[in-house]
């Protein structure tokens, strides 16, 4: 060295330049950036000797450069970038922990190894994997594997070192596998160390370490693959290495750490309680054999953790789930940052921690799992096992989400599960648990947002899960819970009863293949009832409910007291309880469902969102005992719970209506009972703001509409009634949606029974004879209206498609009750509303969902008169129209109750054996003719029997009038004229819609399912054609409209069963007479009176046959 201001000494140039690194450190870039930077750097380049390797020199040479770098305007650090490049590529054989992660896949992959021989290559690939600074990179453990690979090629056959080189490789394959998770790597590190095995002789110390290993590698290759063959060859491995461990020997610890591992890996797979329990043995002995200070006592810990965690899931032992969680909380906090394996011990501490969130509730543990699931995320991106980490804190924020419901949560779930799915590879075995996750997120978010398209999204991923699930799988009644859960929330949306069924399907195989004492047992159980008593609404078989209430019942007594679910399985056993009673009307079944409900309500906290819900459930309850025993005090407390739960739950939200409605039905029935006066307001009021919510379903504001429609009609107030009626009318085809089977859609509609003829009745008594024959076409036949639109719907699918989608899109959303955001509902209705005007300004829909006008009604008539009666609680009218215009005709001597009474004595008659001699068929045509078809006739001026053809009238009944014959009314025997056959011609007609489409003889494109462009006259004879049953009597829904529904113009049926001689008698004469020039309606009057004359007594066998038809 020379000049008297140079450093000369390596001591004296080590310490200039670190001093300048420590300064930089502290913020001042002018110490390496300054000319005296690069003197120093320069002086101490001189102790860097190429021949031999001074760690230190070359280290701080390539900081200081790499700082340079970094600090320098970009056009003058070129050759600092040289340099730090030289240097870094010096230091990598012998310090990688030192290089940055920026150069490391360049210099791993080009910088000159660390010598030139087969020790020097092995042991640049040992520092490489052991470097804790390192630990991490796939390019290092790339580099070790060529490094090991030159090395064996280099090594004969018989050199007793090459076994120690292929244990190398092994390792260093299996390190690269942790990286970059590629099969083959797991593969072909098996594959080394099995060689390994097979070769070492039986004395050689290092067979303990050989077998632990391998067993290592068996069992990751069995946690990714499933393969049971590496799962039973991981566990024996380990066992051996274990037994030929001494008892002092520091690596026993770890080696029964990885034995506990494999047999908890095992039992995820395979689900033997056998396994699990072993797994926590080995792990508790060796935490016990790893003092604090041992090098692997954080990966001890977190295997620990891991299956005490697991076994909790089996047994529920909150000891085990406490413990679980101390020993992963140690297990991260004696990791350090930076570790390979940090990520992966916090992921597992989060799920541990969401675990216990769910059994406590305690909310500290929630956001605990939060924060830790969050840093495992943040370190491990483009880790190999990091779809795990993804899918964990994913279902900790939907969980956060259920607990709080901040959108926020749901949609940082969807994303991370999506990202999980997505990283996780086709074949990984735990793919299938990935799907099931985001199934649930997407179900989730349907139920806050109404998109059928998440639901439709959570049934794929399910079913996808669901097949690549092995059936011996211990995860898969999970899985197929999960798919039920979906299915069965797509059933409460659409009403789709193949859902339902499946769901009740997949959730019995659930229970089926859970064990009685498995935690998880109690959620399937509580699901599978549920599901069951859903179905027992729809099929009322006692089967169903008994097995809801015993599965309910297990769901409970498997749950303890202090458990945040057991509210849930409390209220849901409850329901089933309530619905039994009322099926089967055992008093305890309503004890019990009463005080499991009130449980229920008792664990709740005030502030739960819950709360309101098991009040309600707890006022329904008692209001099913009221109902039973009439106790005042029931239907007081009913009242008061009610109005709790309205009062807890906002005016925006979705499930407010129908709360409002149970509290206003509950008061309605404390007035019958001699209540407080101002209940029928209040009852009023609530029923008023039910209807008003656009925010809740069509079916729940329906509801509501129709009990202050009642309400108001009792009192007289038509001014009232009639808008509530108009409102109800323009929700129901919103409710009875017509992507429902047709047995869904009466479902549905029974609920909502005499609602047009309610609206007709209020009309009438507003003055607006016109309205009310709207208000019959737009409420009666809804599901047969639906069937004539069939090709409608088609058409506008083939030619709208995008149109259509929407449409069915917002029709689901408004009738999805689970969507909670008001928001979203507001637009849904917005929505619907220019959806319907879009679709007007479209060719052929310019009358969508328009009601009939007067001159339609009018060219429906013919040359006759359609004759519609009304018949309800408050006044009973017959509405006419003709091509004259639009009359009415009020039918005092005509009650609701008599005319429900004489259709029930009818409907008991025909099924008695002697109901062809019973005079109540007499008596009933007697009664119809003084109470309805005479004063009609009469008001038409059709007084007796007029000579030549007689006046045709088309018949349109409403309510119990839709099963008697009201063709064949009158006083048979009696004066001449005293009856119908004698006045008129009648026909009927479900509807005047369907009647002017006859008269028009549909087109090819209008039939509803069969191909009939020449079809004229359809002649059923077959029992009750003609006759739809009473749950819908307002639907029309039998064989003879369907077959004018087709096609035919005109079909004739029976009400009854009629006898076969007489039939043939009844059609060879209708045949005859058509045959001959005469019109179907003619034809079937002319029989029907032959008939009459010849059989007088006998009016079952000629008053049955009808006519449908122009």
């Amino acid at each position: 060295m020379s000049g008297g201001d140079r450093l000369s000494t390596r001591t004296e140039a080590v310490a200039a330049v670190q001093h300048r690194l420590e300064r930089a450190a502290a913020g001042d870039r002018a110490a390496v950036t300054d000319t005296g930077a690069l003197a120093d750097a320069a002086d101490l380049a001189g102790w860097a000797e190429p021949d031999r390797l001074d760690t230190e020199v070359v280290h701080l040479l390539a900081a200081l450069h790499w700082l340079r770098l970094q600090f320098l305007p970009e056009g003058e650090h070129a050759a600092d970038a040289r340099s730090a490049v030289a240097w870094f590529a010096r230091l990598l054989p012998w310090r990688p922990g030192a290089v940055p992660p920026a150069l490391l896949p360049t210099l791993a992959e080009h910088a000159p190894p660390a010598g030139d021989g087969i020790t020097d290559w092995q042991d640049e690939a040992r520092r490489l994997l052991d470097d804790p600074d390192a630990a991490g990179h796939l390019a290092l453990a790339d580099r070790a594997v060529r490094l090991l690979r030159r090395a064996l090629a280099a090594t004969d056959h018989g050199d007793p070192d090459r076994l120690g080189l292929l244990a190398d490789l092994g390792t260093a394959l299996f390190q690269r596998f942790r990286r970059s998770g590629d099969l083959d790597d797991i593969t072909a590190a098996v594959d080394a160390m099995t060689s390994v095995l097979d070769h070492a002789p039986p004395e050689d110390p290092e067979l303990p370490r050989i077998l632990s290993n391998l067993g290592a590698m068996l069992r990751m290759r069995f946690a990714r693959t499933g393969l049971a063959a590496d799962g039973a060859a991981a566990v024996d491995r380990l066992r051996a290495s274990v037994d030929r461990t001494p008892p002092d020997d520091p690596s026993r610890a770890t080696r029964l750490s990885n034995l506990g591992n494999a047999l908890h890996s095992r039992f995820t797979r395979f689900g033997d309680p056998a396994d699990i329990h072993a797994a926590v043995a080995a792990g508790r002995h060796a935490a016990e054999l790893a003092p604090a200070g041992h090098p692997d006592r954080a990966r001890i810990l977190a295997n620990l953790g891991n299956a005490l965690q697991r076994r909790f899931e089996l047994t529920g032992d909150m000891q085990d789930l406490t413990a679980a969680v101390a020993a992963g909380r140690a297990a991260v906090e004696s990791t350090p940052a930076g570790h390979l394996d940090r990520p992966g011990r916090q992921a597992s501490l989060a799920n541990t921690l969401l675990t216990r969130f769910l059994r406590t509730g305690d909310r500290d543990d929630l956001d605990d799992a939060i924060a830790t699931g969050g840093e495992a995320v943040a370190a491990a991106d483009g880790h190999p096992n990091s779809g795990m980490y993804l899918s964990n804190l994913g279902t900790a924020f939907q969980v956060r989400f259920d607990w709080a419901g901040q959108l926020a949560d749901l949609s940082t779930a969807v994303d991370l599960l999506r990202r999980a799915v997505s990283a996780t590879p086709p074949d990984h075995v735990d793919r299938p648990a990935r799907l099931s996750n985001l199934s649930t997120a997407y179900s989730t978010r349907a139920s806050r947002t109404g998109d059928p398209a998440d639901v439709d999204a959570a049934v794929a991923a399910l079913r996808e899960a669901f097949g690549a699930i092995p059936a011996d799988h211990p995860d898969r009644p999970g899985i197929m819970s999960n798919l039920a859960n979906v299915l069965w929330r797509r059933f409460s949306t659409s009403g789709e009863s193949a859902d339902l069924a499946e769901a009740v399907d997949l959730l019995g195989a659930a229970v089926a293949a859970t064990p009685p004492d498995h935690t998880d047992r109690a959620l399937y159980c509580s699901n599978l009832g549920n599901a069951l008593r859903d179905r027992f609404s729809r099929t009322a078989d006692p089967a169903d409910i008994a097995g809801a209430v015993d599965a309910g019942t297990e769901a409970v007594r498997r749950t303890p007291t202090d458990h945040a679910s057991r509210p849930v399985y409390l209220t849901n056993l409850s329901n089933a309880l309530r619905d039994r009673f009322e099926h089967a009307v055992d008093p305890a079944d309503l004890t019990a469902a009463i005080e499991v409900s009130r449980e229920a309500t008792v664990l709740t906290a005030a502030d739960h969102p819950d709360r309101a819900g098991r009040l309600l459930n707890l006022a329904n309850a008692l209001w099913a005992r009221f109902e039973w025993s009439g106790d005042r005090a029931d239907v007081d407390a009913t009242i008061t719970l009610s109005a709790e739960a309205a009062g807890l739950t906002p005016r925006d939200h979705p499930a407010r209506a129908g709360r409002l409605c149970n509290l206003a039905n509950a008061l309605l029935a404390r007035s019958d009972r001699g209540g407080d006066p101002r209940d029928l307001a209040e009852a009023a009021r609530h029923f008023a703001e039910g209807l008003g919510l656009e925010t809740a379903t069509p079916a729940w504001r329906v509801r509501c509409g129709v009990g202050l429609a009642r309400l108001a009609a009792d009192r007289g107030d038509w001014e009232t009634a009639g808008p509530a009626w108009e409102t109800v009318l323009s929700l129901l085809p919103l409710v009875v949606d017509r992507g429902l089977s047709r047995s869904d859609r009466q479902h549905n509609l029974r609920a909502f029974a005499t609602v047009s003829t309610g609206a007709a009745a209020a009309a009438l008594a507003l003055g607006r004879p016109g309205q009310a024959w709207q208000a019959l076409e737009q409420g009666r036949g809804v599901l047969l209206g639906q069937a004539l639109d069939t090709s409608a719907d088609h058409g506008l699918r083939r030619q709208h498609p995008g149109l259509a989608q929407e449409m069915s899109r917002v029709r689901a959303l408004l009738n999805d009750e689970s969507v909670s955001s008001p928001d979203i509902r507001r637009q849904a209705r917005r929505d619907w509303e220019v959806l319907t005007r879009t679709l007007r300004t479209k060719a052929g829909y310019e009358r969508f969902g328009e009601l009939p006008t007067t001159g339609e009604l009018r060219a429906a008539a013919g040359g006759g008169t359609v004759v519609a009666l009304n018949v309800t609680a408050w006044r009973c009218d017959a509405l006419l129209v003709s091509g004259d215009g639009v009359d009415t005709c009020p039918l005092p001597d005509l009650t609701g109750a008599d005319a429900v009474a004489r259709a029930q004595e009818l409907l008991t008659a025909v099924r008695r054996p002697d109901w062809t001699t019973n005079p109540v068929m007499s008596d009933v045509l007697a009664w119809l003719w003084d109470t309805t078809v005479e004063p009609i006739l009469a008001h038409l001026g059709h007084f007796t029997a007029p000579d030549g053809e007689l006046p045709r009238v088309w018949w349109l009944a409403t309510g119990p009038l839709s099963v008697l014959p009201i063709h064949a009314a009158g006083r048979h025997g009696g004066a001449a004229g005293g009856t119908a056959l004698d006045r008129v011609v009648s026909s009927y007609a479900p509807t005047v819609r369907l009647l002017a489409r006859a008269r028009g003889r549909l087109s090819v494109r209008d039939v509803v399912r069969l191909d009939l462009p020449d079809a004229y006259l359809a002649f059923l004879s077959a029992c009750t054609t003609a006759f739809g049953g009473t749950a819908l009597l307002d639907e029309s829904i039998h064989i003879a409209s369907a077959f004018q529904a087709a096609g035919f113009a005109h079909v004739v049926g029976t009400l009854w069963e009629v006898d076969d001689h007489y039939g043939l008698e009844f059609a060879q004469r209708v045949y005859g007479q058509v045959t001959s020039g005469t019109t179907t309606a003619n034809a079937v009057h002319r029989a029907a009176r032959a008939a009459r004359d010849r059989y007088p007594n006998n009016p079952h066998l000629w008053a049955s046959h009808i006519h449908l038809g122009p």
